[in-house]
């Protein structure tokens, strides 16, 4: 009696093997449906879809040089700037309060009038 239980065990694990291969395996993945046709056109949508998102990555490349290009030189501006920014503020504090008065009413001792 102990025989033929370990009999059906193991002819009823082959039945479960075969039906989950052959039956509901391929049922949810929807493979049996498809022909290699179907395939090659799959594969050929795909390989033109993947041409055009390389076109764009070339493209978005571009974009990334060109905007890494303009940063580099706006880091060179605004260092330039600073730099003469901290120039004049050394020298506007070492001025006079006469010749601050000078500097920022745009005052000059040199008469305008009588020259050509």
């Amino acid at each position: 009696m102990n025989k033929w239980k370990v009999i059906f065990a193991i002819f009823f694990f082959v039945v479960l093997v075969v039906v989950f291969t052959q039956v509901i395996i391929p049922l949810e993945d929807g493979y049996e449906l498809r022909t290699p046709s179907d395939w090659k056109e799959k594969n050929g949508t795909l390989l033109k879809k993947n041409k055009s998102l390389d076109l764009e990555i070339a493209d978005l490349e571009k974009q990334v040089d060109s905007l890494t290009n303009l940063l580099s030189k706006n880091k060179i501006t605004i260092t330039q700037l600073k730099t003469s920014l901290n120039e004049k503020i050394t020298t506007i504090s070492g001025y006079s309060d006469a010749e601050l008065f000078q500097y920022f009413a745009r005052f000059k001792t040199d008469s305008t009038a009588y020259k050509n």
